[in-house]
């Protein structure tokens, strides 16, 4: 098995009287990592803790092999970080910036220029690159603040919110950059979100998070499994007809308002009765969606679990 790129033990961080992270005790993989959880969650102050820029309350942690306390900076050295509100200088153009910035890593001059240059050109920054950061768009300053994360080539990074003011499809790009760090590089990537489409786009392992406690974790394929008793039918034409046959055969059926009609499926995953009843009505299905909706009524679930438990 992979070693753990995160470990957590008891870790807590109490400000006042507010427990903002209550005794998360987690062993992350490597991978393309969600963390889920509504605003005001504590991801952000959980990721905070792990790099040290605020200091836990109590418990233990490691990312990389290394613990956060004792070794954090040479553990920063092998780690990115994207946080949610802007961080750029004021006043300094992009390619200054980003090469600033891995510098701040330890890279000489000459070799930060190139490497800054270069993940501009992934992220798809031209000749932008060249205005102050100040003038960028949102969509612009987030690229570049992903650029900056990744320029000393770590090996495992946090994007917090890194889709947050963008379009449908800057977020995509967005996603879809995100998404290769993994996929074709072999970065961990943590993404820490409050949209569930974003994380259910890219991410193969979650972290549910609410009130500062660790709700769920395990692969996304492991939590939809869960989940694998709703089905929806993409037809052409025929949804009330054949809501009536599901019906009939005690099979809860209904047409949703994008024309799909969402049946729970008899036997957790097996459409087979659904087929063999469309198959002898002579109804032709467009396509079939298991459990389309799995990760959020995972997360309602874990949140309505919670607040039962308060």
């Amino acid at each position: 098995m992979a070693e753990p790129v995160i470990e957590t033990q008891q870790f807590t961080k109490v400000f006042g009287r507010q427990t903002a992270l209550d005794a998360a005790t987690l062993t992350v993989g490597p991978g393309a990592i969600g963390l889920l959880g509504p605003n005001g969650a504590g991801k952000t102050t959980f990721i905070k803790c792990l790099l040290q820029l605020i200091p836990h309350t109590r418990g233990n942690a490691r990312l990389l092999g290394r613990d956060v306390t004792r070794e954090g900076r040479e553990t920063r050295k092998r780690v990115g970080y994207a946080p949610e509100q802007d961080c750029h200088i004021p006043g300094m153009v992009g390619c200054e910036y980003v090469t600033y910035c891995a510098q701040l890593n330890g890279l000489p001059f000459e070799d930060a220029r190139q490497r800054a240059h270069e993940m501009l050109d992934f992220v798809g920054m031209g000749q932008e690159r060249y205005r102050a950061v100040d003038t960028y768009s949102t969509g612009m300053r987030q690229r570049v603040k992903l650029a900056q994360a990744i320029v000393h080539d770590p090996d495992l990074v946090f994007l917090d919110e890194p889709t947050n003011g963008l379009d449908p499809a800057g977020r995509e790009q967005i996603l879809e950059l995100i998404h290769n760090l993994w996929k074709d590089h072999g970065m961990t990537v943590m993404l820490s979100s409050h949209l569930l489409h974003d994380v259910d786009r890219i991410c193969d392992q979650i972290i549910i998070i609410a009130r500062g406690r660790v709700l769920e974790h395990d692969q996304l394929s492991n939590l939809k499994a869960r989940n694998t008793n709703v089905a929806e039918v993409v037809l052409a034409a025929g949804q009330t007809e054949l809501c009536r046959l599901l019906t009939g055969e005690e099979m809860a059926a209904e047409v949703l308002t994008n024309g799909h009609v969402r049946v729970e499926v008899p036997g957790g995953d097996d459409i087979t009765p659904i087929l063999r009843l469309m198959r002898m009505a002579g109804i032709r299905p467009l396509e079939i969606i298991p459990s389309p909706n799995a990760l959020e009524e995972i997360f309602m679930r874990a949140l309505s679990e919670s607040d039962d438990s308060n």
